[in-house]
């Protein structure tokens, strides 16, 4: 498929479909689909608990914000599906902005080599903290449960 064509399609017809060689599927054959990850990128709650069953994919990583309700992680978790959640898949782009604060704040600019080291150690040290706590439930609740902790115990310092 040529991107160029796609793009000129989709301006005049403000759509994809149509297009020869696009397969279209519905959301709940997506869902149904044998693939090693499945990626969650647009909608809120796009795996409830009326879905869950459906999904086949091992690895569910959550790009959009909520897209798996609480019942359904629950019940996926229980499957032995692995869920890299929203809070720590989206959290790349949050920690560059933290970065790029400081770098405004100390009125300095960070080689791009010491922010890539700088996110990779961030991330990883989040990554393995989520995982580690994930041995109580699942990684979503484990996520959620580490940042309700981190805001709880920087309320306190404030005191």
């Amino acid at each position: 498929m040529n991107p160029e064509e796609i793009k000129k399609w989709k301006k005049v017809k403000g759509t994809v479909q149509g297009i020869k060689g696009v397969i279209q599927i519905t959301n709940n054959q997506l869902m149904r689909l044998k693939v090693d990850v499945l990626v969650l990128a647009a909608l809120e709650n796009a795996i409830t608990e009326k879905k869950a069953p459906l999904i086949k994919a091992p690895i569910i990583i959550e790009l959009a914000n909520g897209g798996i309700t609480y019942k359904a992680a629950k019940m996926l978790a229980k499957e032995g599906k692995i869920i890299l959640p929203d809070i720590l898949a989206n959290a790349g782009g949050v920690v560059v902005s933290y970065f790029e604060y400081l770098q405004n704040k100390q009125n300095r600019k960070f080689p791009l080599e010491q922010v890539k080291k700088m996110l990779k150690e961030k991330m990883e040290k989040a990554f393995d903290s989520v995982y580690e706590t994930a041995s109580l439930d699942n990684m979503k609740d484990a996520a959620y449960a580490l940042a309700v902790e981190k805001i709880s115990e920087a309320m306190l310092k404030k005191r």
